[in-house]
């Protein structure tokens, strides 16, 4: 009962984006801002990198904060975060201007992106609404070039192959589609709490391999708590190794997984591997 549409995203002197975009109904009507959730757009603009050796690509979030790892709550323990000190995170602009126009809207972020982004790199914005407290959400993503050209579009698993099990997939409240997701869980992005990395080659392997990873057989769980989720107890409801249930062709990049192996992405699942030595960590 609702689709949102980016068109266009202008990069001002101020470094400002603005994103011109439009919301409409089941029956293609244009949605103004009173038909909506209040305060429900959300944006997150990030550049593709390409590693100049391996070719392998990731995204980057322009979009991010700074969090302090202190102490959390583990069931009934109160513990300290694996890291104290400020941890990057990407993360949503929200609360900017918005305006409303003939066609849609658009919208202004309250925060800057960097003087000297790459204005060559494919760069993507992602954003959310929603109505009906949540009952309705839309995701839309948008790739171009600053400079102009063609943009390169990451595409490594689609939507559709995640909700063949998790039907539909739907996590933050408002967040639903996979090319959405990744512009946030990026390599860039760590949990404070419990020092894992949320980009999402390695924390959906793991959550996928949950109860089976060695280190949680040794004792050690795997868990991400800014989301209160323990994951040690999860698992593939099938073989492993069908990498394509998930990689299924039609995505761009869906053949990643063999054609472009990575240590992060082995190491998801192997994780009790010491890649100096090449030996196992847990015996």
């Amino acid at each position: 009962g609702l689709k949102a549409e980016i068109s266009k995203v202008d990069i001002g002197a101020d470094n400002k984006p603005v994103v011109t975009f439009k919301v409409t109904d089941s029956k293609g009507n244009v949605l103004k801002n009173a038909d909506l959730d209040a305060n429900s757009f959300r944006f997150v603009l990030a550049k593709v990198n390409t590693d100049k050796d391996s070719g392998q690509t990731s995204y980057e979030a322009y979009t991010t904060r700074v969090v302090t790892g202190t102490t959390y709550t583990w069931y009934t323990q109160t513990l300290k975060s694996a890291i104290q000190g400020p941890v990057v995170q990407a993360t949503a602009d929200s609360g900017g201007k918005v305006a409303e126009t003939a066609t849609g809207f658009t919208y202004t972020f309250t925060g800057t992106i960097p003087a000297n982004f790459d204005k060559a790199a494919t760069t993507v914005v992602g954003m959310q609404t929603s109505r009906n407290n949540r009952a309705d959400v839309a995701n839309a993503t948008f790739a171009f070039v600053p400079a102009g050209g063609t943009p390169a579009i990451r595409e490594v698993v689609k939507t559709e192959s995640c909700n063949q099990c998790h039907d539909p997939i739907k996590v933050h409240g408002a967040r639903v589609e996979v090319p959405y997701c990744v512009l946030c869980h990026s390599p860039q992005s760590t949990d404070a709490n419990s020092g894992n990395t949320v980009d999402m080659k390695v924390m959906v392997h793991k959550i996928h391999r949950g109860a089976n990873l060695q280190n949680v057989k040794a004792g050690k769980p795997y868990f991400i708590n800014s989301s209160g989720a323990d994951f040690s107890g999860a698992a593939f409801p099938q073989e492993i190794r069908n990498c394509t249930t998930c990689h299924q062709p039609g995505a761009k990049n869906a053949d990643n997984w063999k054609t472009q192996p990575s240590r992060a992405a082995c190491g998801s699942c192997h994780d009790d591997i010491d890649w100096a030595t090449g030996k196992s960590t847990t015996g």
